[in-house]
């Protein structure tokens, strides 16, 4: 079996970037491919604000659930057992 190992040639076989020129894409380029907001896009980024900040406001439910717990916890325990009662004979299917 023979074995030959590559030696390198002192010359490269790619021809060199000139030192001159630049890596960086030229400014002109650069301020071509930037894009300012259209009145689309502000409208659309209006609305998506004023969607998630309505998503996220509180519950009509919510408020009257905090309500009722704070009702809840100023009763005394007789008023508290009346007031279940009264709900569950709230829940029930009608005859």
């Amino acid at each position: 079996m023979t074995i030959t190992t590559h030696t390198p040639s002192p010359e490269s076989t790619h021809a060199r970037r000139p030192e001159a020129e630049s890596i960086r894409p030229s400014s002109l380029r650069a301020r071509r491919d930037r894009r300012s907001l259209t009145l689309i896009d502000r409208i659309a980024l209006t609305v998506g604000v004023a969607l998630v900040t309505w998503s996220r406001r509180p519950r009509i439910a919510d408020r009257r659930d905090e309500l009722e717990r704070r009702v809840h916890r100023r009763m005394s325990d007789e008023q508290r057992e009346r007031r279940q009662v009264q709900l569950m004979l709230q829940c029930l299917p009608p005859r």
